[in-house]
């Protein structure tokens, strides 16, 4: 299974996709004034040591880490973030996880598996489907 996570708006909508890959990335959402363990943190950047993306839910900022600075979620802040596990796309910043969903702003993608058909050896899979979410139309 693949999970695809999108932010609209401020308000959190899940989708479930299908693909045949079972290495995943890790999608941590966090209530505020609760806590992940430490150990929790610490082994999602050992076997996801390609990127850390947090969408910080208090204040709606993004920010992007090597993944071995998961101690930046060691908090009672609520966020979102995803720890990538490379399958598709070089390993550096602009392939981290979330993603603008084309010029939106206020919309953006993170993703929990492989898209089949998506992504390069240059482009990460999940970056090219949040390019092409970008430029659909927006129901109003």
């Amino acid at each position: 299974m693949s999970y695809l996570c999108v932010i609209i708006r401020g308000q959190r909508i899940q989708y479930l996709l299908l693909t045949n890959k079972k290495t995943m990335c890790i999608i941590i959402v966090k209530s505020k004034d609760k806590k992940v363990s430490q150990s929790v943190l610490r082994t999602s950047s050992l076997i996801n040591p390609h990127g850390l993306g947090v969408i910080w839910l208090d204040t709606n900022e993004v920010n992007y880490h090597k993944s071995k600075e998961w101690s930046v979620l060691d908090t009672d802040r609520p966020y979102i973030a995803h720890f990538r596990y490379a399958t598709k796309g070089k390993i550096n910043r602009e392939n981290t996880h979330p993603f603008e969903c084309g010029n939106n702003s206020n919309e953006l993608l993170m993703h929990n598996g492989t898209l089949l058909g998506y992504g390069s050896k240059d482009l990460c899979d999940s970056k090219q489907l949040a390019n092409e979410l970008g430029h659909r139309p927006r129901h109003q």
